[in-house]
């Protein structure tokens, strides 16, 4: 299996469970990588016989940017569940979502939360 990656995509959207959070939007880094067969692409040279990169990125953005969840296990759940559902390419999706400084005073860079979700 072949692997697509895109990496440190980066997104604002309402995030966090407390008030403070909730007031403006946060921003999110997400790597994401996609289980596929690329030989057929890679055979034919044409695009259309590719998962363009352009389409997940667009459909995470999109999903990402209207995000009304209070949680980052809740935002990764639906966005592996709707990067599956919409490309059939796709047999494995990892997220890994970083929510940097998530505890300003507490030392930590950020908070993240990596997922494996297959077919």
């Amino acid at each position: 299996m072949d692997t697509l990656i895109l990496k440190e995509c980066k997104f604002e959207c309402y995030i966090g469970i407390f008030p403070k959070e909730r007031k403006v939007k946060q921003p999110i880094i997400l790597d994401i990588e996609l289980s596929l067969d690329i030989r057929k692409a890679a055979k034919s040279d044409s695009i259309k016989d590719a998962l363009d990169y352009r389409d997940v990125h667009a459909l995470i953005k999109e999903r990402v940017e209207k995000n009304t969840s209070f949680l980052i296990e809740t935002v990764v759940e639906d966005l592996a569940r709707d990067i599956l559902k919409k490309f059939p390419a796709v047999k494995a999706v990892t997220l890994i979502l970083q929510k940097p400084k998530p505890m300003q005073k507490r030392n930590a860079a950020w908070a993240g939360l990596k997922i494996i979700r297959t077919r």
